[in-house]
């Protein structure tokens, strides 16, 4: 997450939001094709092999991505969308508002924002280890499992993608409110479905 953050902020000015949502819900669709195929090679291997094939699969793509794809728009000889509506009519760079890293730090606002962040971490955590383990123990195969998870996990990655048009319209206090109604539902799905 922190290199997809880290390449749109170079990318984007405006619509950051938007476009973080988008590629973050990656994170949840690839996750959910992930899980299903480990669900699939679980019927023909065992997992020390499952993680191998997995291992190679992330080193494969991930150096291709850091070598061919990662790069900043100066280096491909363009600007950052929105860059030019940051400046003002001189030509000058316009000061953007905001809150400087320390004051950041220091205001209570982001100690919540921390904590939060690291429940609802914690939450998914356990839902993604408590749940196939006990609908295994509840007489579902391995990859019934792998597929209902992936189920999960590609509702979590369209929730995502949601995520960026919805605090651009409802701003943060509507996009808090968002997370924490999800926080809930993925408990009570958890707790509730299937049985």
């Amino acid at each position: 997450h922190a290199v997809c953050s880290s390449v749109i902020a170079e990318w984007f000015v405006e619509k950051r939001a938007q476009v973080t949502g988008w590629v973050l819900s990656g994170a949840g669709l690839g996750a959910a094709i992930w899980v299903f195929l480990a669900g699939q090679l679980f019927k023909v291997t065992d997992y020390k092999n499952c993680y191998r094939i997995f291992s190679a699969m992330v080193l494969v793509i991930g150096l291709f991505a850091v070598f061919f794809l990662i790069k900043k728009p100066e280096q491909l000889g363009q600007r950052p969308l929105g860059a030019d509506s940051v400046r003002t009519d001189g030509g000058q760079t316009a000061e953007l508002s905001g809150v400087s890293y320390g004051d950041a730090l220091k205001s209570g606002a982001f100690k919540v924002l921390v904590l939060a962040l690291l429940f609802t971490t914690i939450g998914g955590t356990a839902y993604l280890s408590y749940a196939p383990t006990w609908w295994q123990m509840n007489g579902m195969s391995a990859s019934g499992a792998a597929v209902w998870n992936s189920a999960y996990l590609l509702l979590a990655g369209l929730l995502l993608l949601a995520a960026g048009n919805i605090s651009g319209k409802l701003g943060m206090k509507g996009f808090v409110i968002y997370v924490c109604i999800a926080y809930i539902l993925t408990f009570v799905c958890m707790i509730l479905w299937p049985v």
